[in-house]
């Protein structure tokens, strides 16, 4: 799948390992789901077993599509080498055990109505539950060659944590500080989106 036709849209990218049903299935509903959360209603779910799956809602869409499987040792079609992510695997290695190198692709409805920052504030909280839930390997951000593995996207964005954590007892401590805390109102990326 390609997006040449279209100008405005937000690139995600990640490298997973999983038979590519599942994943794709996973994130679908991970996208409906921050698009709920975050307010927009979704209209429709493909999921296609053979091209990847779309989500539709209010004013985005998402189409997730299989790229290119990684294997050990490939650079692909950017000229990376991912040897110290790629696993040693062959054509008998099970489906499930395999990385795959899926797109993310978030399309405003309306490209001259688009905030910026709202759009990309959407595509993290996608990407930090899609870490959050498989097996990531790497993340592509806003741009196929801005690679970063989980724990460096999960790091450069934790201060805006879509998934608030409390720690146990009432008292501040210096564990709990940097950390976002469930509070009585909305959190900061909720009062953002």
């Amino acid at each position: 799948m390609t997006f040449d036709y279209y100008e405005d849209f937000y690139h995600g990218g990640l490298i997973a390992v999983g038979d590519e049903q599942t994943l794709f299935r996973k994130f679908s509903r991970i996208v409906a789901e921050t698009f709920e959360d975050y307010g927009h209603p979704v209209e429709r779910v493909v999921n296609d077993d053979r091209s990847g799956a779309c989500v539709t809602a209010a004013h985005y869409r998402v189409e997730l599509s299989l790229v290119q499987d990684m294997e050990h040792g490939l650079a692909g079609q950017r000229g990376l080498i991912f040897q110290p992510f790629a696993s040693a695997q062959n054509r008998a290695t099970p489906s499930r055990f395999r990385q795959r190198r899926i797109s993310l692709a978030l399309l405003p409805i309306d490209p001259a109505r688009d905030d910026r920052d709202i759009s990309e504030l959407l595509l993290v909280v996608m990407l930090y539950r899609m870490i959050s839930e498989c097996d990531v390997r790497m993340v592509e951000w806003l741009d196929p060659l801005t690679l970063l593995t989980a724990e460096e996207f999960l790091t450069a964005f934790a201060p805006m944590n879509p998934d608030p954590i409390e720690y146990p007892g009432a008292e501040t401590s210096s564990r709990s500080q940097g950390a976002l805390v469930t509070t009585e109102g909305p959190s900061d990326v909720r009062r953002l989106a």
